[in-house]
């Protein structure tokens, strides 16, 4: 068939190819543009490979040395021929590589001279500047069902050993190593009724698993080996709704939040022997809406997201409100349905907003101090975030709901 002189034009503006490599490529593919453009991508490849077996033992040497004469450089640059070595082309190259050399100042010739802690700190200021521009250093997961990858993730917990646990909306539970790699998977007993939504890993490693639906907690080991279970549904005292979340003190006694038709927090001795509850629609100022997640900080006070009254309540371990802090709304300081909770090493308190679609960190009397975040569907943004957790070295996972992954930041 013809080739127009139009459509080499095009495709030499798309691919910076030479007009007859265009122009054969468009016959090869008998005008199909963007059939042309992978013939010529598979065409380049090819060269590529033919040249990696030739050898360049031509070159020249250069040198540059900086005003002042404190700095320099001295470079070789290898090509295949004396031809092109001797051009003026390739002698400039190689004086400016010599040049951008001095100007950088490079402390270090080899990758292995580094030192180690020179390293380290270079990636410390890099993970700072990633943190300042509100990036993720790294996004685990991606929608599907494989190993690895998820459906609508609802909720995560760190291991003491840094291990981190996530559930989706296929009632699978996931395990990752710190730096997000897959490890293992199980699923629920029964999901027809619905899906988790919460999860908890208590200092002796026990998974607690807020089988909702069910209206029951399930403990497991860290490989899905079922160790305990307790709950039945119903409104009494040692019966749940629908399970939010399971938090475990430094007693040993645990305490189950429920939504529902009853907002409030039940505890249960280490044998899961109901001992009482708090919260609940009767309760006045303490009156619980949704107690979605639940936290202890070192001194065993318990933090509650009140996620329908948008709002971080502070209890006893006995249940008594001891404060709260937050309000419907979107400026910093105010909250739209509060869904996660987490500590960071410094004291300070994690909340991911479900309703905002971003992370706020506040000091312990209920202060601002950042936002990240925002809905939207760039590294950093979110939409429907559901759960956070501390890991070590300064980890902190975002549960990106709507966008089926796990954003990994440093702190």
């Amino acid at each position: 068939m013809d080739i127009t002189a139009d459509a080499v034009k095009k495709l030499r503006e798309r691919t910076g190819v030479g007009l007859m490599d265009c122009k054969e490529a468009l016959r090869h593919s008998n005008g199909d543009m963007e059939k042309a453009v992978d013939f010529l991508r598979e065409k380049g490849l090819a060269k590529l490979q033919k040249r990696m077996g030739r050898v360049a033992s031509e070159g020249s040497v250069a040198s540059y040395i900086h005003t002042g004469g404190k700095v320099g450089a001295m470079v070789e640059i290898n090509c295949e021929t004396d031809f092109v070595a001797k051009t003026d082309q390739f002698q400039n190259f190689v004086k400016d590589v010599a040049m951008q050399i001095t100007a950088s100042n490079p402390l270090y010739v080899k990758r292995e001279d580094i030192p180690a802690d020179h390293i380290e700190r270079e990636k410390t200021i890099y993970r700072n500047q990633a943190l300042e521009s509100g990036k993720p250093e790294k996004i685990i997961g991606g929608h599907g069902f494989g190993p690895g990858e998820f459906h609508r993730p609802r909720a995560i917990a760190v291991a003491p050993d840094g291990c981190v646990f996530i559930i989706d909306m296929t009632a699978r539970i996931q395990r990752f190593n710190p730096d997000g790699e897959f490890e293992a998977v199980w699923r629920t007993p029964e999901s027809e009724n619905g899906k988790p939504t919460g999860i908890t890993v208590d200092a002796q490693g026990r998974v607690l698993v807020a089988d909702s639906h069910y209206h029951r907690v399930i403990i497991y080991d860290r490989d899905g080996r079922e160790l305990a279970r307790f709950g039945e549904a119903g409104t009494g005292p040692g019966s749940f709704d629908l399970v939010a979340k399971a938090v475990v003190d430094r007693e040993g006694v645990v305490y189950v939040g429920e939504y529902g038709g009853t907002s409030r927090i039940s505890r249960f001795s280490p044998e899961f022997k109901f001992i009482g509850a708090f919260g609940g629609s009767d309760s006045g100022p303490a009156a619980l809406s949704r107690p979605q997640s639940m936290v202890f900080d070192k001194d065993g006070t318990l933090w509650v997201a009140d996620s329908c009254n948008h709002r971080i309540c502070q209890f006893s371990r006995e249940g008594k409100l001891l404060s709260s802090f937050g309000g419907p709304g979107r400026e910093p300081g105010q909250l739209q349905y509060p869904y996660g909770l987490a500590f960071c090493e410094d004291g300070t308190l994690l909340v991911i907003e479900f309703g905002n679609s971003r992370l706020q960190r506040f000091d312990r009397t209920g202060k601002s101090l950042e936002t990240w975040g925002g809905p939207g569907t760039q590294p950093g943004q979110m939409l429907d975030a559901w759960g956070v957790a501390v890991g070590k070295e300064g980890r902190v996972y975002v549960v990106d709901c709507r966008h089926h992954r796990v954003q990994m930041f440093r702190m």
